[in-house]
């Protein structure tokens, strides 16, 4: 039971808001600024971009793209 239920959890789709919410992946973030994968493990690295790891993965908030995204208007 506890394994159908963890199921219908995962497969329930995102609503508009929690996509929104929803952090970013490296992939995705690499995607976004249109750059490698390389190049944002590497700014997770040396810390350009502040990530966090939950379940070996690496999440990107959408706080921190922003602020990247208008660091790189300011220069």
């Amino acid at each position: 039971m506890a394994l159908l239920s963890y199921i219908v959890v995962f497969m329930t789709p995102l609503t508009e808001k929690e996509r929104a919410e929803r952090p970013f992946t490296t992939e995705e973030t690499a995607e976004y600024f249109q750059v490698s994968l390389r190049t944002i493990q590497r700014w997770i690295a040396d810390g350009t971009i502040k990530a966090s790891k939950v379940g070996g993965i690496w999440r990107i908030s959408r706080a921190e793209i922003y602020r990247l995204m208008s660091e790189g208007n300011d220069k």
